[in-house]
């Protein structure tokens, strides 16, 4: 099985972070980049809580939610 997975590099506020994404993806996964390049350290932190609150609560509705 040939794998449709590639990697794309972000910046989390602790150091670098590695994610995997779909090949299909990546014309989407180049943009959060791009818009993640331009944010200072402050909006940085305050879009990871965000995202951190957003995977909280899709687990929440999945009933796998886990204190992080």
């Amino acid at each position: 099985m040939a794998k449709k997975n590639v990697e794309a590099n972000t910046m989390a506020s602790a150091g670098r972070t590695e994610t995997m994404i779909p090949q299909d993806n990546r014309q989407e996964a180049v943009e959060v980049l791009d818009f993640l390049r331009t944010l200072e350290d402050g909006e940085e932190k305050e879009m990871l809580a965000f995202l951190r609150g957003v995977q909280f609560g899709k687990r929440m509705g999945a009933g796998t939610a886990v204190a992080g």
